[in-house]
């Protein structure tokens, strides 16, 4: 087994079963533990003299830790309320202190709705079957430590909510995977930036705030201008001409300013 230091900066362990490698992708926050890979065990054999022969059709890793709290996964094979604790196991409302793992108990597409305002730590997508988090709220990222965190290791997945920023933001979009945001998106001056051999898609509209955008992604909408001082300045002077050239019109001509005759004529 080769541990690896790169995948998005979260890790990877490499294993060869009879000569055929197979890489294990380490989710978001497994790496901030601090685990030692320590121990690899399948199977207890007694020596009783006797070959055997062991076939497995699916190999995952666990990570142990003092403190599983810290992340919550989805945990209903339905289109769902993101706000329902019920639907998380453990039972808890995604926050600033959590990992979110949208995984693999979804069978089919799902659209999981947030119409209140929710607060993500990290985010991974990890299922070849899409998630679309969609709603008339908002999904905040923001970390308690560090940047905030959003990974697909799996699928296509589509964001059809508001999005905000309250700190800088990692996207690492593994190759092979897609994620779309295609509703607001708001840096609130903050970075975004996205690292991995897949598609980081942004449609409808962004919002920089004086943020940045780092990384390959595919833009397909014109960032919203921010309102500048003088452009504000300027509707202003125009609104108290409107009102003093109003007023003017009722003024006696001898009381009129001179400027009012040559540039709109006697009334």
């Amino acid at each position: 087994m080769i541990p690896t230091p790169w995948v998005g900066g979260r890790g990877r362990i490499v294993l060869s079963l009879d000569g055929q490698p197979i890489a294990l992708n380490l989710s978001v926050g497994h790496k901030s533990i601090g685990a030692n890979f320590d121990r690899f065990g399948i199977i207890t054999t007694h020596i009783d003299g006797n070959g055997q022969t062991v076939y497995f059709d699916d190999l995952t890793y666990t990570v142990g830790t003092t403190d599983i709290e810290d992340t919550v996964s989805w945990n209903v094979d339905a289109s769902a309320n993101l706000a329902s604790v019920e639907n998380w196991f453990p039972s808890a409302v995604p926050n600033a202190d959590l990992n979110v793992i949208l995984g693999s108990k979804i069978t089919a597409s799902r659209v999981l709705f947030a119409d209140t305002e929710l607060t993500m730590k990290s985010l991974q997508f990890d299922n070849t079957n899409t998630y679309v988090l969609a709603g008339q709220g908002n999904i905040n990222f923001e970390a308690d430590v560090g940047d905030a965190e959003i990974s697909t290791l799996q699928g296509d997945h589509e964001f059809r909510v508001q999005i905000s920023l309250s700190g800088d933001l990692s996207i690492d979009v593994l190759t092979g995977t897609t994620l779309t945001f295609n509703n607001g998106l708001d840096l609130n001056g903050h970075t975004l930036t996205k690292v991995g051999g897949g598609d980081l898609v942004i449609n409808n509209r962004l919002r920089l705030n004086g943020g940045a955008l780092i990384g390959t992604i595919i833009n397909n909408v014109t960032a919203v201008p921010e309102p500048s001082s003088a452009l504000l300045l300027g509707w202003g002077l125009v609104a108290m001409l409107r009102q003093l050239v109003g007023r003017s019109r009722f003024l006696p001509r001898r009381l009129r300013p001179r400027w009012f005759h040559s540039h709109f004529g006697p009334c």
